[in-house]
């Protein structure tokens, strides 16, 4: 349970960073007495209201029979080169000795001017009431109370902001009052105008993510964000009345929020307003560094704020920054991309031994078909004789042919062949074996795509052509060529290619060819066996 919700608030917006900058107002505006409801004319021009004294003055209880107090009025200041300067009472038909006059705000079409009268009653409360006066020509209409129906006898109602209802255009004004049926002590409420009627509707509640039970106070709803800015004690803040905005209407509001420690403070902030290019605007407050009559926080002053640019909110320290870079990282145009990491391919044993064999027949070979396993070329050694006492079998090794026929030379590819002795050697590509008396032709192996699995037509390939061929020759060892096309990376399809290989050896293992006559070996996109068809038409 958190005993103090305000002190945990106030951790969470200090450190933030400020989105706005405020600063108090010029001496000249602000002196030492009660300063609220700033309504921006435009960026340099305001009317705000005040109990303006030009000295400070004490007022003695016992004495208040016959000393008159002064009464809020609407003035005037306007900014000249980021100085404000105090111009006077506002004219027309608003201020009176006999009343408080207080929050102002205009239509929004700025013909109306909608505002408060404050009065003791007869049982000593202050009761407002909600008045306007229509601007015709170049003057203000004598001031109009609304009806009962808003202004509802005994209670206050106070504080009106206009909108637009956001489907039909009809005006709305948002108010506070302490009238029944609201949550406790002052809640915002509404009205909305009868344009049939040409009245306003009876006052509803605008809501418990709004009101609370305690006070809910100086709304203000700007139009072209759709948003209430409203003070309240009753939701968790950094100190007595926070500024708080929620987007919506009527009872309707999305999440409330904070406007946070560029506004608030641990004092009394309210009467937040917008210019209307929504870049700054004003609001009160009794916080520390004010104009005071006897204490630092004894009177509500008037802060204007602005808009900051994020570099403008904290200062900025030079650091140098390093960042570590691991190996599996590749960094291209300013971008890095992690590098899973690729199984490692077990590599063949390296050939230390290289032999030089003479004219081998010229080879025709088969058309081309994708990742395939073939006969390469075919070269016939005779066997050597037997003897009584057969000398040790030497281990294989790997032989590159440079093969030049007999007519018209033309250079062919290498084989590579692993020999034994007695051995006939076998590379499998895409090619007819030419044999004493045979003409033998293995087709390609096919696989599904992007996997290890081999076809059942290549399964039943192998075992009606590539098998019988190995076990009517038990002396040859062949190499199980394996390639693929140019799609996908380059060390994935030579991982691929390899493992393809590895499953067609281990199918004829599986089929009864011993392991040691077969050689797997991968090349990948290396050496292609058909023109890369995708390359040429920009598929990579």
């Amino acid at each position: 349970m958190i005993l103090f919700p305000e002190l945990e608030v106030a951790c969470n917006y200090t450190d933030t960073l400020m989105p706005y900058k405020a600063v108090h107002l010029s001496e000249e505006v602000n002196n030492p007495h009660i300063y609220f409801s700033p309504i921006p004319i435009n960026n340099n021009k305001i009317i705000f209201g005040s109990l303006r004294e030009n000295e400070s003055k004490f007022y003695n209880q016992a004495e208040q029979d016959t000393i008159g107090l002064p009464t809020g009025k609407f003035y005037e200041a306007d900014k000249k080169d980021k100085t404000w300067t105090f111009l006077g009472e506002l004219g027309g038909p608003f201020n009176s000795d006999e009343t408080d006059i207080a929050n102002g705000t205009f239509s929004l079409d700025k013909t109306k001017l909608y505002f408060t009268q404050c009065q003791e009653n007869d049982l000593f409360k202050v009761i407002c009431k909600m008045y306007s006066s229509k601007l015709e020509g170049a003057n203000w209409s004598a001031p109009e109370a609304f009806s009962e129906l808003i202004n509802l006898p005994g209670y206050t109602t106070s504080h009106p902001t206009v909108a637009a209802h956001s489907e039909y255009g009809h005006e709305i004004i948002y108010f506070v009052s302490d009238r029944p049926g609201g949550e406790r002590r002052t809640d915002i409420g509404y009205t909305e105008y009868n344009t049939k009627k040409k009245i306003y509707r009876k006052p509803r509640n605008a809501g418990t993510r709004i009101n609370t039970g305690g006070v809910e106070t100086t709304p203000f709803l700007n139009q072209d964000l759709s948003t209430l800015y409203f003070s309240s004690n009753g939701h968790a803040n950094i100190g007595g009345l926070d500024v708080f905005k929620i987007k919506g209407e009527k009872k309707k509001w999305e999440d409330l929020q904070n406007l946070g420690s560029s506004i608030n403070s641990v004092a009394d902030d309210l009467e937040f307003i917008l210019t209307d290019d929504n870049e700054g605007g004003f609001f009160t407050s009794n916080r520390k560094g004010g104009q005071s009559l006897y204490n630092e926080t004894c009177c509500d002053d008037i802060y204007e704020f602005a808009k900051v640019a994020y570099t403008d909110r904290l200062p900025i320290e030079e650091v140098e920054l390093v960042v570590e870079v691991p190996e599996e990282v590749i960094i291209v145009e300013d971008k890095i991309a992690i590098v899973e990491e690729i199984p490692v391919v077990e590599e063949v044993p390296v050939v230390k031994e290289v032999i030089l064999v003479e004219e081998i027949p010229v080879v025709e070979e088969i058309p081309v078909v994708e990742e395939v396993l073939v006969v390469e070329e075919a070269i016939v050694v005779e066997e050597t004789p037997v003897v009584a006492e057969p000398e040790p079998v030497p281990e294989p090794i790997t032989v590159e042919v440079d093969a030049v026929p007999k007519e018209e030379p033309k250079p062919i590819e290498k084989a590579v062949v692993k020999e034994v002795e007695p051995v006939k050697l076998v590379t499998v590509e895409r090619i007819k074996i030419e044999l004493p008396g045979k003409q033998l032709g293995v087709q390609n192996v096919y696989f599904e795509f992007n996997s290890t699995a081999i076809t059942s037509a290549s399964r039943e390939m192998l075992n009606k052509i590539l098998i019988v061929i190995l076990n009517e020759n038990p002396k040859w060892i062949v190499e199980i060529s394996s390639h693929t096309d140019a799609k996908g990376s380059e060390v994935l399809n030579q991982y691929l290619s390899q493992r393809r290989a590895e499953s067609v050896v281990a199918f004829l293992v599986k089929s009864g060819i011993t392991k040691n006559r077969l050689v797997a070996k991968g090349y990948g996109e290396t050496r292609p066996i058909a023109p890369n068809v995708c390359a040429q038409h920009g598929h990579l």
